[in-house]
């Protein structure tokens, strides 16, 4: 009779716990108002996220644990920019004035959430962004202009010059330099994807006939010849998995494919390409995440299994973000908002369903 009564008691708490996470799968949590300008959208797939936040004069280093609910300043500085996170450590760039209107820059590693941060390289410039893989940092550096020291460069050209170096020692090495209209600062210039299997990848907007084309690029580092992957008409999406490549392109079904837009991929040792979804918005961007592939296609969240017709949708609402990046087993949506613009959060997993109730 106990037995019976124990799993009586047991079945309710289950359907309770289960009824509550379901009123709070469809919730954004925000998690912070970002003071200033978000300088480096969330980032991390271990235990810790974090950010960069600031203004011009002070930058700050936000450090929040992934299935924690407040987030602390971990670094403070006068110019902090690019960062990326490997486990526990984080590793961005810090920028000082030198002299008759030049900087220095400098590589630093923290240790999260509130280790003190050591200087691992000099550099030329702050990066405009880093991600990190396999035990190598790769960073963005944005140039208006054409710089000494960097070859094939056109005169007075935006230039974006791509540089590797092992995360524990070593000199930084150029990966590639790109000129031209699409290069320099700007949102829809050159963006890096990753590093793995020894190599990095990015990808580059061109100009193809008058019109813009995606290029998805990869070079064996050091310092190895870059190679063409995938080319695209238009701005597409393109995300790098354990193995694979995925990225957007025009609909393989629809009668106006610029409609609408599917998702390929490839595994990185091979050249066949397969479609695994259809039917997406034009702008649909394609996450990936220990192994589950994510698109956020406008106001819907869809998850994507391995072939065609597994797609579904998670989420909807949640309103328009500038970014919505999927960190482990949730997502972080940056959010304009009256009171500034914030960071939210929602759960993607059974687990991280669970873990949000004691939030």
């Amino acid at each position: 009779m106990r037995s019976v009564l124990l799993k009586l008691v047991l079945l309710v708490i289950a359907a309770g716990l289960v009824a509550l996470g379901a009123i709070r799968w469809g919730r954004v949590h925000v998690v912070a108002t970002v003071q200033g300008e978000l300088m480096a959208p969330p980032a991390g797939d271990g235990r810790w996220v974090a950010w960069l936040e600031g203004d011009p004069g002070e930058t700050r280093l936000l450090v929040m644990p992934r299935h924690g609910s407040r987030p602390a300043v971990s670094l403070r500085a006068a110019a902090l920019s690019g960062l990326a996170v490997d486990g526990d450590a984080a590793y961005l760039t810090r920028s000082a004035p030198e002299g008759k209107g030049r900087t220095r820059a400098e590589l630093l590693r923290i240790r999260l959430p509130q280790g003190t941060p050591k200087a691992i390289g000099a550099l030329t410039r702050g990066a405009s962004q880093m991600v990190s893989g396999d035990g190598w940092l790769c960073w963005r550096e944005d140039y208006e202009a054409a710089l000494p020291g960097v070859p094939f460069v056109v005169a007075a050209a935006p230039v974006t010059v791509v540089r590797a170096r092992r995360e524990s020692a070593g000199d930084a090495e150029v990966v590639a330099t790109v000129s031209g209209p699409d290069a320099g600062p700007g949102p829809h210039g050159l963006a890096l994807l990753g590093v793995t299997g020894g190599s990095a990848y990015w990808v580059e907007r061109m100009r193809v006939a008058g019109s813009t084309a995606t290029v998805v690029r990869r070079a064996r580092l050091p310092g190895g010849e870059a190679e063409n992957l995938v080319q695209e008409e238009g701005e597409r999406s393109a995300a790098l998995g354990k193995g694979t490549l995925l990225w957007t392109a025009p609909s393989a079904e629809a009668a106006e494919p610029y409609t609408f837009s599917a998702v390929k991929q490839r595994r990185l040792d091979a050249s066949e390409v397969s479609v695994i979804a259809d039917w997406l918005g034009p702008v649909a961007t394609v996450m990936v995440t220990r192994g589950r592939v994510y698109v956020q296609d406008r106001h819907l969240l869809w998850a994507l299994g391995g072939e065609r017709g597994q797609q579904r949708v998670i989420y909807r609402g949640a309103g328009w973000a500038s970014a919505a990046p999927v960190l482990g087993d949730e997502q972080y949506l940056v959010l304009p908002s009256r009171a500034g613009t914030q960071i939210a959060r929602r759960p993607l997993t059974a687990w991280a369903r669970l873990a949000s109730l004691w939030r």
